[in-house]
């Protein structure tokens, strides 16, 4: 299974992001641990799981099993679901003003995203030839 270039762009791109966001976290230590609370620091980790399943995805590596991969696919669904939460009642009361920022930051959200819920859904769901280890269907 070849992966095309696009992938292997999208896996560069979210490896920088990715470490960004440890970056970051690390840096603003004090005031995370403060503001923040435990779920916003397990969700770091998980970062690095996606990643690994992006890997096995574009590569055609068979990481863990599939039941792994199928729970982080859930679980990946369930952070956005309360990134999306915790945004928009972080906001508070919305005037009309706010909307194209508010378009503008889903529509970006769903740019990085979306193709990370694709490879892993197609990772942990529709590759039985790469969990059977059957190598003549996956090149």
């Amino acid at each position: 299974m070849v992966r095309r270039w696009y992938w292997k762009v999208y896996l560069a791109v979210m490896v920088v992001l990715t470490a960004a966001a440890i970056g970051v976290s690390l840096y603003f230590r004090q005031e995370a641990a403060s503001y923040y609370g435990a779920a916003d620091w397990a969700s770091l980790p998980m970062y690095v799981v996606q990643l690994a399943g992006l890997f096995g995805f574009i590569y055609g590596r068979r990481i863990g099993a599939p039941l792994l991969w199928k729970l982080v696919f859930a679980a990946t669904i369930l952070e956005q679901a309360w990134m999306v939460y915790e945004t928009a009642s972080d906001v508070g009361p919305l005037s009309v003003d706010d909307l194209p920022i508010i378009a503008a930051m889903a529509a970006i959200g769903a740019v990085i995203y979306l193709p990370l819920l694709i490879a892993l859904f197609i990772y942990a769901f529709r590759s039985p030839a790469l969990w059977a280890g059957r190598l003549s269907e996956r090149a």
